[in-house]
C-alpha cells in the first residue's frame, strides 16, 4: 500500500517567540527560548528541549467529547487497541487505536475531534502500513479498490501524548460489521521516550516530530506481534519512575499509570478485569539517571526503592502477570564518566528490586546500543527490533516454566498462574462469544453462508469448547 505524508504549517509567530512543539533548547541549540503563550519549554533530553502545550504536564486537552453510542446498520462497534477510555474514545497513549471486521469494500473511521498532531498507521488485512503523518478532517477511510470480501482494518496511533490526541467517532462501511476478535494474550508496557517510539523513523542529527515517531516499530509493539498478543503502551517522554529528565519536575510516571487516558485524572484507571494482561514491562530508568549540568546524579538505592514500591503497587491489581523491568540502551558505562557506569549502575539497581520482589519479576538487559541512532540519540528500528527478539525469548521462557507440573489443568497441584492454566480460563470465558455470528445468531448454514470463511473459523474454535470448558476445572478455594 502506498504511504501518504503531509506536512504541518507552522502558523507564523513573533519573530522572538517559539511555536508549540518548536524547539527551545538543547545541546548546541543558538535559537530562542522563549515560547508562545501557553506553551513552557521542556527539557526532553540534553540534546533537544520543545515548546509543549501545559508545560507538557497532560496531554492537549480535547474541546469535543464523543457520543458513547453504536449505531446499527451500516455502522457499528470496534475494538478499542491499548488504554482507551470508552467513555471518551480518546486515543492518547502511543499505540492506541481501534480494530474492527467489515464484509464490504470500504469502511470509515469517523474522527469527532483531532487536537495537535498526531501520526497514525492504517493496517487493512495485516498487510503493510499506510502512514498519516498529520491526522486532519472528519474521518479516515481504507484504501479504494478493496475487493468486495470480509476485510480486518487497525488503526495505530504512532505519535505520543504531548503531540495531540484524537477522538474516534463511528465506523461505518458500505457493507456489514463483524466481531473482531481480541488476541487471548496481553502485554503492557510502561515507560519513556525509547518505548514511545521517539525519533525511531529519523536518522541523528534530526529533530523528533509525530511524524517521526513510530510506536508500532518499538520493541514492545514488535515482541507483541511476535507473540500474538494484545499490547498496551503507557509511555511519555523525559518521563522517570522517581524523577524525570533535567529541571523537569512535573509528574512522574508511576502516576501518570493510574490515568485511563493521558488527559484524563490521576486514579481514574479502573484496571478492567477483562483486560489484565499476562505479561508487564517497565522500561524507565533513562531519564532518572540523567543529571549533566543540571542535577546531582541518583542514589541508586533510591531508584531500587522506587521500583519495589511501583511494582508493588502495580502487583496489586495484576498478581498474576509476569514482570520484565529492562535496562536502557541510552545508558553506557563510559558517559557522562567512567565512574558513573550508568548501564552497570542501572542494572545493578534493578536486580537489587528484584530479589527484593522475588516471585515472578525477572531482568531484561538492553545493551548500550551502537552509532546508527534515530532522532536525539534514540533506539532506531533496528535496535528495537534486536531487542524485541531478546524480550520475546524472556517472555517465553517465563511462561513455559511455569506450566503446570502434571500438563493438566484440574490437577490440585497445578500452578494457578500457569501459562496452560490461563489460557484455558480465558479461552473457555470466551466459548459463548464465539458462538456468536455478526448477526446476532448462533451457528446455523445462513449464517455460515453470510459469513463465509471468517465464520467457518470461529465456529471451528467454538467446537472445541465444551472441552475447553471441561478441562477449566478449579479445586475448591483456588481462586480464577
Amino acid at each position: 500500500m502506498k504511504s501518504s505524508f503531509s506536512v504541518l504549517a507552522l502558523v507564523g509567530v513573533a519573530a522572538a517567540q517559539v511555536p508549540a512543539w518548536g524547539q527551545c533548547g538543547g545541546a548546541g541549540f543558538t535559537g530562542s527560548t522563549d515560547c508562545v503563550a501557553g506553551n513552557t519549554c521542556v527539557v526532553v533530553s540534553d540534546w533537544y528541549s520543545q515548546c509543549q502545550v501545559n508545560g507538557g504536564n497532560i496531554a492537549v486537552p480535547s474541546t469535543t467529547s464523543a457520543s458513547e453510542s453504536i449505531p446499527t446498520g451500516g455502522s457499528g462497534a470496534f475494538r478499542f487497541l491499548g488504554r482507551v477510555n470508552p467513555a471518551t474514545k480518546e486515543l492518547t497513549w502511543p499505540g492506541t487505536g481501534v480494530s474492527f471486521t467489515f464484509t464490504g469494500s470500504s469502511a470509515s473511521i469517523g474522527l469527532t475531534s483531532v487536537t495537535g498532531t498526531n501520526s497514525v498507521d492504517l493496517i487493512v488485512d495485516g498487510g503493510e502500513p499506510t502512514v498519516i503523518s498529520n491526522v486532519e478532517g472528519t474521518s479516515i477511510s481504507t484504501p479504494a479498490g478493496l475487493s468486495d470480501g470480509t476485510h480486518v482494518v487497525v488503526l495505530r496511533k504512532r505519535s505520543e501524548s504531548l503531540y495531540g490526541t484524537i477522538v474516534v467517532g463511528d465506523v461505518t462501511t458500505d457493507g456489514t460489521i463483524g466481531e473482531d476478535v481480541a488476541p487471548t494474550r496481553r502485554i503492557e508496557i510502561i515507560g519513556d521516550s525509547i518505548s514511545v517510539g521517539y525519533g525511531l523513523d529519523g536518522t541523528n542529527p534530526c529533530t523528533n516530530s509525530a511524524a517521526v515517531e513510530n510506536n508500532p516499530k518499538t520493541y514492545g509493539a514488535l515482541a507483541a506481534e511476535e507473540l500474538e498478543a494484545d499490547y498496551s503502551v503507557v509511555a511519555w517522554s523525559g518521563k522517570g519512575l522517581i524523577r524525570n529528565i533535567g529541571d523537569d519536575d512535573t509528574i512522574i510516571m508511576p502516576t501518570l499509570y493510574t490515568r485511563y487516558g493521558a488527559n484524563d485524572a490521576d486514579d481514574s484507571y479502573t484496571f478492567p478485569a477483562d483486560s489484565a494482561p499476562d505479561a508487564i514491562v517497565i522500561n524507565l530508568g533513562t531519564n532518572d539517571f540523567n543529571y549533566l549540568n543540571t542535577r546531582d546524579p541518583i542514589d541508586p538505592t533510591a531508584f531500587t526503592a522506587g521500583m519495589v514500591g511501583f511494582v508493588k503497587s502495580v502487583q496489586t491489581h495484576y498478581p498474576e502477570a509476569n514482570y520484565f523491568l529492562m535496562t536502557s540502551p541510552m545508558l553506557s558505562d563510559g558517559y557522562p564518566t567512567t565512574e558513573d557506569a550508568q548501564h552497570t549502575t542501572l542494572s545493578n539497581a534493578i536486580k537489587a528490586a528484584i530479589t527484593e520482589l522475588g516471585g515472578k519479576v525477572q531482568l531484561v538487559d538492553w545493551p548500550t546500543q551502537g552509532s546508527d541512532v534515530g532522532c536525539d540519540y534514540h533506539p532506531n528500528a533496528a535496535t528495537n527490533a534486536a531487542e524485541a527478539t531478546v524480550l520475546v525469548a524472556a517472555i517465553k521462557s517465563a511462561l513455559e516454566c511455569l506450566r503446570d507440573p502434571s500438563g493438566n489443568a484440574d490437577d490440585p497441584t497445578a500452578n494457578r498462574s500457569s501459562c496452560r492454566y490461563s489460557v484455558l480460563r480465558n479461552q473457555a470465558k470466551k466459548c459463548q462469544q464465539m458462538l456468536v455470528d455478526p448477526y446476532g445468531v448462533s451457528i446455523n448454514k445462513t449464517a455460515e453462508a453470510r459469513w463465509s470463511s471468517s465464520f467457518v473459523r470461529r465456529k471451528t474454535l467454538a467446537m472445541s469448547c465444551p472441552r475447553l470448558a471441561a478441562a477449566y476445572q478449579r479445586p475448591k478455594g483456588v481462586r480464577s
